[in-house]
Parts: structure tokens; sequence; C-alpha cells
């Protein structure tokens, strides 16, 4: 989960999951929030689920559970 400011997350994000990813992480990369003016960008640096008050967390959630094989789909 990554939680920060949405003036921050452009910035902040991509370099992050970037150095996720070269660690070797494959853990799903959840947003705290929902930047509309930046949400693709953000998708396209490899943020996978955004949570936020107006998403569906069950939705969210299983999602997510279904990504790292808790669940099935």
């Amino acid at each position: 989960m990554i939680c920060s400011s949405d003036e921050t997350y452009p910035e902040q994000v991509p370099p992050l999951i970037q150095a996720l990813r070269n660690a070797g992480s494959d853990a799903v990369a959840v947003l705290a929030g929902y930047p509309k003016e930046s949400v693709n960008a953000l998708k396209n640096a490899g943020v996978q689920e955004f949570i936020h008050l107006r998403a569906n967390a069950i939705d969210v959630l299983s999602r997510i559970q279904q990504r790292t094989g808790v669940a099935e789909s």
C-alpha cells in the first residue's frame, strides 16, 4: 500500500515501484487515493489498484486476493 498525498504521487510512485520490481518484488501495488489527473500515468508505472472513498472495497480486495492467489477468480 502506497500512501501519501495526490500531489506527490506522480513524482514518487514510479521510482518506488521500479525499485520494488528491480528488487524482485511481485507485491500488488495499491495506491491510497485516486488522483484523477495522474491515474493513467500511475497505472503505466505499475499501480494495480486504487483504494479511496468511492472505491468498492469488496471488489478491490477481491481483485487483490485473486492477484495474490488467496482466492480464485
